[in-house]
């Protein structure tokens, strides 16, 4: 038997070699290409055509291997990115055609010993339950399970693996597509990345470069264990903050383990809020009758500003395979998560850090204006996010305790409850409490939300405390 995995908001999440195994890997692999059958046969084929990329972090070659070796064992053909960043895993998954999906082998923004198993459905958007449900079940009983393999010398090709520079380029040509190069290439940019010695450092540095911007890079080398954590928030990015500040530079931009999410510094080295940065990008992109999708943790900046626009605001479960999912069903113009993780539908169907990076520069450049006037022409809401460590088989159970308690202390407060993804609290005064059990990592999640600073603090503090005493007991 093989110990039961679940497919969470991205993916399969654990530690290495431990909760995530080779058997894990062997059986996604072989699983997900046996259901790929059907959409390989809906173009005509007789089998599945299937990407596999991987990011730096210790493990993830060895579980890719066996990903690739299941997928094989299926009958499928393989396309191996290698050390890609998913953005632009998916951009080559996409722009390709004749895929029909792809996994995923990336622990993200977590620490060095934890890793992931993502499937990818063939329109880049992460799989939903649909797909990952079956895997969860067949997965424990995957080795008692008679399967036919097919024989080697009946394959067409054995595994491709494409040339890095050739990934790259493919992806900042289609990058370039979606802003005005001459636009940002006229202001002559001087900026900073830090990708966290994940695999962000080539493709970004290209990509700015191609823009016309001076790049300075720290952290750039692929490193297993990082010189900082790969979450991307000011308390891990001080030296790439600093060094903004001391060079004068217009932008900094901090990309966690696989460059789906982005920080912005401005000139004067501070980190901006991810809700400030959606609600820049939102100002920019939206018109009046579209449609933004965000998740319920989103800030109420996020709402006045579509409210302003005239765009529709529809908020969906925090995670990649939800908000694929309502993005497409909703045909949105742009989307974003308060994770530092910004959509862009009219060009890409998932969250892209260095598309995001180009994107602000032209905002910047067609505005005339800093990083920091950009923030400052919006009004100011504080979200005050807090973590409690709980292992996967008590998050349920302490989390609805904690939400009982919840209505009972806030029972007056009260005038809407939202249990799309855990249970969010909207209050009189228009602040809002969210608890919900994290979806990749074994931890609860407090979140909260008002435009009164204290007001935002002393929600998380009743939030974090309930949880305290719901352990003690």
């Amino acid at each position: 038997m093989i110990s039961p995995i679940t497919f969470g908001t991205s993916g399969a999440r654990g530690v290495t070699n431990v909760e995530i195994t080779p058997a894990h890997g062997l059986a996604v692999g072989t699983l997900y290409a046996e259901s790929c059958y059907e959409r390989a046969e809906a173009r005509g084929q007789n089998i599945p055509r299937l990407l596999v990329a991987r990011d730096q972090r210790s493990g993830a070659d060895m579980l890719s291997n066996m990903v690739i070796a299941g997928m094989r064992s299926a009958g499928a053909q393989v396309v191996d990115l290698g050390e890609t960043p998913t953005p632009v895993a998916l951009t080559w998954l996409t722009g390709h055609p004749g895929f029909d999906g792809a996994v995923l082998v990336t622990g993200s923004h977590m620490g060095p010993d934890r890793i992931g198993l993502i499937p990818i459905n063939a329109n880049g958007t992460y799989c939903w339950s649909d797909v990952t449900r079956p895997l969860e079940d067949a997965i424990p009983g995957f080795f008692e399970t008679p399967r036919q393999g097919v024989h080697p010398l009946k394959q067409m090709r054995l595994v491709q693996s494409i040339d890095p520079m050739d990934r790259d380029r493919f992806y900042v040509e289609r990058a370039l597509k979606g802003v005005d190069p001459s636009v940002i290439r006229s202001k002559n940019f001087r900026t900073l990345i830090d990708p966290g010695n994940a695999t962000g450092t080539a493709v970004s540095r290209a990509l700015l470069r191609e823009l016309g911007c001076e790049v300075t890079v720290i952290n750039g080398e692929p490193q297993i264990i990082p010189n900082r954590p790969s979450e991307v928030r000011p308390k891990n990015c001080g030296v790439a903050m600093g060094i903004t500040r001391g060079l004068g530079l217009d932008l900094g931009a901090c990309f966690d383990g696989d460059a789906d999410r982005v920080m912005f510094i401005t000139a004067d080295g501070i980190a901006l809020a991810e809700d400030v940065v959606a609600a820049i990008f939102a100002k920019a992109v939206l018109q009046a009758g579209d449609v933004c999708v965000s998740t319920i943790n989103t800030s109420g900046l996020m709402a006045e500003v579509c409210r302003n626009i005239g765009a529709r605001l529809v908020h969906c479960r925090i995670g990649q395979p939800d908000t694929g999912r309502v993005v497409l069903q909703h045909g949105a113009r742009y989307a974003s998560e308060p994770s530092a993780k910004y959509w862009f539908g009219d060009l890409f169907n998932w969250y892209d850090g260095p598309f995001a990076v180009a994107k602000m520069l032209e905002i910047m450049a067609m505005r005339g204006m800093t990083l920091a006037e950009l923030a400052a022409e919006l009004p100011v809401y504080h979200q005050c996010p807090d973590n409690i460590d709980l292992p996967d088989d008590r998050k349920a159970a302490v989390c609805a305790e904690v939400i009982r308690r919840l209505r009972q202390r806030l029972v007056e407060d009260i005038v809407k409850e939202d249990d799309m993804d855990g249970i969010r609290f909207t209050l009189r005064d228009g602040s809002w409490l969210l608890v919900r059990p994290s979806g990749t990592e074994p931890l609860c999640r407090v979140y909260s939300d008002s435009a009164n600073e204290e007001r935002a603090r002393s929600l998380t503090a009743l939030g974090t405390e309930l949880f305290t005493e719901v352990l003690a007991t």
